[in-house]
């Protein structure tokens, strides 16, 4: 029984050391741009930024001002 037993371990460690050293290293598939990181080495993105508080901004002046045509609460 104790044959067995380290048999089949002796086989997954081998298959795992085997699918260890086969894995490829996979670059991804959008890098980032160049420049897109800051001083301190995290990524920054002020035209991002930018951009979604314009939208923002647009989206709040296409709201209607004054009071609702239902009254109060509403």
């Amino acid at each position: 029984m104790m044959d067995k037993q380290r048999t089949l371990l002796l086989l997954l460690i081998s298959i795992y050391i085997i699918v260890v050293l086969s894995m490829e290293r996979v670059d991804a598939a959008r890098p980032t741009p160049e420049g897109s990181f800051d001083e301190s080495g995290l990524l920054s993105y002020p035209l991002v930024y930018e951009k979604a508080r314009s939208a923002v901004y647009s989206w709040m002046a296409m709201l209607p001002a004054g009071p609702s045509d239902r009254g109060a609460g509403h």
